[in-house]
């Protein structure tokens, strides 16, 4: 019989095609129904060899528990060459009901827990879901073989071989396929990431490049206020105008960019080969564009995840809340135009809500208008995985953690980095607001070197990853940008700065590099960071 396998740490993953009851594996996983009938499919095979006794077993747990879609039943193996039978509940004959992609990550990731638990060292599946409730193979694969590699990835296993057991060649070479794209992204997310701290002092800008190709690469090179005030001001006319005064395209600006402001650190930096790229910045440089940097064959946000973290003056710390564990089903809020004047923004956000809906496994809450109220926003943001907000905001220049969204300006009220503070914060917040990625430069331009900018007081309220735009979007293609991004973090389960790349991808393909949204969009906090639910 065909086997393949790949080595992830310690554990072994095969894709073999042939009978689940031939593996010498600690625990076999069954795909049976609320009644555990075991009358079909992959379920009948493994109860005509592993004996009656294990359908009454199960009979008598279904007779003291109601079971759902997605949960999983344990039984002992009977004559099975094994010390478990793991029944994960795929299909409801009464209703007709199928589980999900959803469920069926569910219930993978239940057999793997329970396997750990047991002090197991090895697991067969089938393709859960595929039999008699039909799941599409291509969604099955997916869904398990993206659970295993994060659940190993993510945990410390007494798991030393993972098997998925296929019963046609079509069934193989689906799992195969996932099966290697996920070891890919494996080794790619492992590598270690390049981590650039740029500080400056007086005309002087000081670098500091450490990878695991290199200890670390120390320069400084010698740029004026002026220059960085052009670097500054260009991405901001190119979003109103589609034109900058120094700069004629997006490749000029980002070369220039590239030469003038990284030197031979680009070239040291254009060696290296994680594709995760840190940038700890000193806030005199936040208003640079460096997702904008071209060198000479990619922007850098397109090539790079890129997540911005920024030196923090003490007298701007606010204590930063811990972020709470995440768990099924992904808790998202969706906060469209609280001051009733940006329809925009609006529309934004229904159209998001319809597409976040299309997405299993995830509850949406969308408030907008007057039902965004601060008494109960501060509670939502403590019951909430990740928040979307669209609409206005406003920057503190002399206190940035008294910087926020603006709420109900009538009344005073306003959501802070510092409110956030006392809160338990979710992990991500991603927000179209004017002025949320960074301070404005207003009509004359003015060079705000000397701020941190809005995401910045959103981080030290203890916000830990913060998506913000250089200025309100309001068209198409922010809706686009948004649902990419969504799909690739929740239903593919990347990390968010490559989720944020996809979607800058995505942009460029359906309207050309020149559409400068992609370029607008910007990561505070750490690209690496996954929804591991």
């Amino acid at each position: 019989m065909q086997n393949e396998a790949i080595l992830i740490g310690k554990t072994t993953v095969s894709i073999y095609y042939g009978d689940i009851r031939d593996i010498p594996a600690d625990v076999i996983v069954s795909s049976d129904d609320v009644e555990i009938s075991m009358s079909g499919g992959v379920a009948k095979a493994i109860s005509d060899r592993s004996g009656p006794e294990v359908t009454e077993e199960a009979q008598k747990i279904v007779a003291r528990r109601k079971l759902n879609l997605g949960d999983v039943v344990v039984t002992s193996a009977g004559n099975l060459n094994s010390k478990k039978i793991f029944h994960a509940i795929t299909f409801d004959p009464k209703t007709e009901t199928t589980v999900s992609p959803f469920g069926v990550r569910k219930a993978t990731y239940i057999c793997l827990q329970k396997a750990d638990e047991f002090g197991c060292e090895s697991i067969a599946f089938p393709a859960l879901g595929t039999g008699t409730g039909q799941l599409d193979m291509e969604a099955v694969s997916q869904a398990m073989i993206q659970k295993v590699f994060d659940y190993l990835g993510n945990t410390s296993t007494n798991l030393k071989q993972i098997t998925f057991s296929l019963y046609s060649p079509g069934a193989w070479k689906d799992f195969f396929e996932n099966c290697t794209l996920q070891a890919a992204r494996i080794k790619i997310e492992s590598a270690m990431p390049i981590r650039l701290t740029i500080l400056r002092q007086a005309d002087i800008n000081y670098f500091d490049l450490t990878s695991s190709e290199t200890i670390s690469v120390i320069q400084k090179i010698k740029i004026s206020d002026k220059q960085l005030k052009t670097f500054a001001s260009a991405l901001e006319e190119f979003v109103l105008s589609g034109k900058a005064k120094s700069f004629t395209s997006l490749k000029e600006l980002g070369t220039q960019l590239y030469k003038i402001i990284l030197g031979q650190v680009g070239e040291q930096l254009r060696k290296l080969p994680s594709e995760d790229l840190f940038l700890k910045l000193d806030d005199k440089l936040l208003s640079i564009p460096w997702e904008l940097c071209y060198d000479g064959a990619e922007f850098f946000g397109i090539k790079y995840n890129i997540g911005r973290q920024v030196v923090v003056s003490p007298k701007f710390y606010v204590h930063s809340s811990v972020t709470r564990p995440l768990k099924y089903p992904l808790k998202i809020l969706l906060l469209a135009d609280p001051t009733e004047d940006l329809p925009g923004a609006r529309n934004e956000c229904d159209k998001i809500f319809d597409e976040l809906s299309k997405i299993d496994g995830i509850e949406v809450t969308y408030k907008k208008g007057q039902e965004i109220e601060i008494n109960s926003l501060l509670e939502d943001f403590g019951n909430h995985d990740l928040v979307h907000y669209a609409g206005h905001a406003f920057f503190n220049e002399e206190n940035p953690s008294e910087s926020g969204w603006s709420i109900n300006p009538d009344r005073g009220e306003y959501l802070t980095a510092s409110m956030m503070a006392a809160m338990n914060a979710p992990p991500i917040v991603f927000a179209n607001a004017c002025k949320s990625g960074t301070q404005s430069l207003g009509k004359e331009g003015k060079y705000q070197g000397e701020i941190f900018g809005m995401a910045s007081g959103f981080l030290m309220g203890g916000i830990k990853n913060y998506i913000g735009t250089y200025t309100y979007v309001n068209d198409k293609t922010s809706i686009d940008f948004a649902t990419e991004f969504y799909t690739n973090l929740i239903q593919k389960t990347q990390t968010v700065g490559s989720s944020l790349r996809q979607a800058r991808k995505k942009i460029i393909e359906n309207y050309g590099i020149e559409e400068i949204l992609w370029g607008s969009y910007m990561l505070y906090g750490d690209p690496q960071f996954k929804l591991n639910i």
